[in-house]
């Protein structure tokens, strides 16, 4: 582990000559560091390099994107490992999303650190790639059919509310992630308690190798 306080890491980041190279890496810094990161990982020829939350600005992304050349970045975004879209991608009854509304409630932190998750899901939903930057509370319109409200509250909560051509659903992200499906007057309930997505995303990426969920820079 490379970073600047060594009571958790091996390396500082001057050392960075002294790592093993060739290797997978994760950059879990600030966000605002995380192009600079991303020149040092370079340095040691990474094999590819998993960025959490993206970058600071949309023009990071393009520059970020420029040194790689042909080393492969992938966005981290644990909440497309939900086992919620893992259903719904593979749900037959669904076709088309009319209408996405994402209300999400957080209790600390920063708004651009939380903001990155709702632009992310919107991609993996729609199959997209949408780039924003989002830093204050208050009322955002994605695209054309997607518009989230993000505010500071007591608990850490995103509701997800969609149409669809069928079906009108609900996603609620939490301690549990539980989706609600309705189709006229029948209503039904899947939940996945207490469940990890970051563990989830770990796993698939570096045990399973498989990078098809994660958003690729």
């Amino acid at each position: 582990m490379i970073g600047s306080d060594l009571s958790r890491s091996n390396y500082s980041k001057k050392e960075i000559s002294k790592c093993k190279q060739g290797s997978p890496v994760i950059i879990a810094s600030a966000t605002k560091q995380h192009l600079e990161d991303i020149k040092l990982c370079l340095k040691m020829q990474s094999s590819e390099i998993y960025v959490e939350k993206g970058f600071a600005s949309i023009q990071e992304y393009e520059i970020a994107k420029v040194l790689a050349k042909d080393v492969p970045i992938f966005i981290l975004s644990q909440y497309r490992y939900s086992g919620i879209f893992e259903f719904l991608k593979n749900y037959s009854g669904i076709t088309k999303f009319d209408q996405i509304d994402y209300i999400w409630d957080i209790e600390k932190g920063e708004i651009s650190e939380w903001a990155y998750h709702i632009i992310s899901l919107n991609n993996f939903l729609k199959e997209k790639c949408d780039r924003m930057i989002v830093n204050d509370q208050g009322t955002y319109r994605i695209d054309e059919n997607s518009d989230f409200v993000i505010k500071k509250s007591e608990k850490r909560n995103l509701c997800i509310y969609i149409q669809s051509d069928s079906h009108n659903l609900k996603i609620s992200l939490g301690k549990n992630n539980i989706l609600e499906i309705s189709e006229g007057a029948d209503t039904r309930k899947i939940e996945f308690q207490n469940e990890d997505c970051l563990f989830k995303q770990l796993r698939e990426i570096f045990v399973f190798k498989n990078n098809k969920v994660i958003e690729r820079l």
